[in-house]
């Protein structure tokens, strides 16, 4: 196994232990849905127009989710799709 590998794996496995959401693709990622559909950006206050959502790899529609520029979150509400969030989702 190459050093960069290992190096590699050891950040995974340390972001995944200290719930980092940093992702170097500029992504945000949480942990599955366990209740609360609110999700505060790693980002400080970035432009609404270039927020996209995804639930498990999947774009959302944007009727489907709502940004709430005064606490820099994201709250995701089906509202045209008549899908949901589910546990582990």
């Amino acid at each position: 196994m190459a050093i960069t590998n290992s190096v590699t794996s050891v950040i995974t496995i340390i972001r995944g232990l200290i719930e980092d959401k940093s992702r170097i693709d500029g992504r945000d990622s949480f942990p599955p849905f366990s209740g609360d559909n609110v999700y505060t950006l790693s980002e400080d206050f970035p432009s609404e127009s270039t927020i996209v959502v995804f639930k498990n790899g999947n774009q959302i529609d944007s009727q489907d989710w709502l940004y709430n520029s005064d606490n820099n979150q994201v709250m995701i509400e089906f509202i045209t799709s008549g899908e949901s969030l589910n546990t582990d989702d």
